[in-house]
């Protein structure tokens, strides 16, 4: 099981995925969309499909991917209200607990944090 700190980088992919898409399809759009390196170490992707009730977060360990798929049997996971300029950005602690713990009604507003990695 995997402990998360405040050590990792959190970043949000706000567009719409296709939720069938394993670990290397998710380091595509990493690479791809999002302009990063899916191989950094402490690094945790989250993203979000059609369905308001599933979510898929991919965790970079020291030499391993980890992929997480959640699902909620009720409810809807809350609907980030981003900046809608930007389709990715690095989040906080709170914001990912949010986004993959909570089922709320009504948009929360989830502020993308100025990158401090290299």
């Amino acid at each position: 099981m995997l402990t998360v700190s405040n050590e990792y980088g959190i970043y949000l992919y706000s567009e719409k995925v296709d939720m069938r898409k394993g670990i290397d399809g998710l380091c595509g759009i990493v690479r791809s969309q999002m302009g990063l390196s899916p191989f950094k170490s402490k690094s945790i992707f989250v993203f979000g499909g059609k369905n308001p009730r599933a979510k898929k977060v991919l965790i970079r360990e020291y030499n391993r991917f980890e992929l997480i798929s959640i699902r909620l049997d009720e409810g809807r996971f809350i609907s980030p209200d981003t900046d809608p300029a930007k389709s990715y950005g690095q989040i906080s602690w709170t914001d990912f607990t949010l986004l993959t713990e909570a089922s709320v009604k009504g948009e929360v507003k989830v502020r993308y944090l100025e990158d401090k990695r290299p």
